[in-house]
């Protein structure tokens, strides 16, 4: 059996083994409601806000998070580093001005191959 992926995991960092392992330890000790009061938390702010202009909250949310992904994977951090989704969203991060990483031409000599 295959597993179908969904496209939006290809907007966020690549997490280790360990990581997945620590991320899916958590999902079972403390489950997912945080997370999804947290995403509700933020369309209630959108939508107060008006954050969103034209676009629905949701919509506007996914888009963000994807710029986010974009721009911290470009960063070169460690996925260690990256906030928790809930975290990302309970400070409204998603307001954030993000970074946008162009790749630099490399001005250190070449390494000789071993």
């Amino acid at each position: 059996m295959t597993t179908k992926i969904h496209p939006a995991c290809d907007w966020f960092p690549m997490m280790s083994d360990q990581e997945y392992a620590d991320l899916k330890a958590d999902i079972r000790k403390h489950g997912q409601p945080k997370a999804k009061a947290a995403f509700s938390n933020a369309i209630a702010e959108v939508l107060k806000t008006n954050a969103s202009a034209d676009k629905p909250p949701v919509e506007f949310l996914v888009e963000r998070a994807k710029t986010f992904g974009d721009s911290f994977r470009a960063s070169g951090n460690l996925m260690k580093y990256c906030p928790h989704p809930a975290t990302w969203l309970n400070q409204q991060r998603y307001l954030d001005e993000f970074e946008t990483f162009a790749p630099e031409a490399s001005t250190s000599p070449a390494r000789p191959k071993r």
